[in-house]
């Protein structure tokens, strides 16, 4: 935006005074992995050995962030400790798929995997964290009729199973 960018997309909460977001969509982590390790993971996420999880490594931090599940009122949290850890859903899917253990992504990102066969989903019926997806501009830009025809665009085409507050 700062470099005279009409439109961005930017994940999380826009604070900025001087720029207007509107939430365009919404996508949850899952927890994937090869066929077979999913069919031998403990029938409750609690038990999971942390050193089965692929870590992701958030740019400010020194650790992977813990893994946040819910089912109901239970509430289960996993601390990875694997062997691997990656900033990049791309490589911490690649090495879900050698086998070496689970990965924690996105749905958006893990979607091709998963309707492939190449990987399968873990814990199907727990919860786990949503992102959401805003439509940013400058104040002065929202406005202009070339971005409120793109962002009505945006709108327009994105499945409406993933608009903001609907479950996937």
């Amino acid at each position: 935006i700062e470099r005279g960018i009409d439109v961005a997309l930017r994940f999380g909460r826009v604070e900025e005074a001087d720029l207007v977001a509107r939430p365009l969509f919404e996508v949850h982590y899952l927890m994937c992995g090869r066929p077979e390790i999913v069919q031998a993971l403990p029938e409750h996420p609690s038990e999971l050995e942390p050193h089965l999880c692929i870590g992701v490594m958030p740019e400010e931090s020194q650790a992977p962030f813990a893994w946040h599940l819910e089912r109901g009122q239970e509430k289960v949290v996993i601390h990875p400790k694997g062997r691997l850890n990656f900033n990049s859903s791309e490589m911490s899917m690649a090495a879900a798929q050698t086998g070496i253990g689970l990965a924690f992504v996105l749905d958006i990102f893990a979607k091709p995997y998963l309707d492939s066969g190449a990987l399968v989903q873990a814990y199907p019926q727990w919860l786990m964290p949503a992102r959401t997806f805003y439509v940013v501009t400058t104040k002065d830009r929202a406005t202009s009729a070339k971005v409120r025809a793109f962002t009505d665009f945006l709108f327009e085409e994105l499945d409406p199973d993933r608009q903001r507050g609907r479950h996937l």
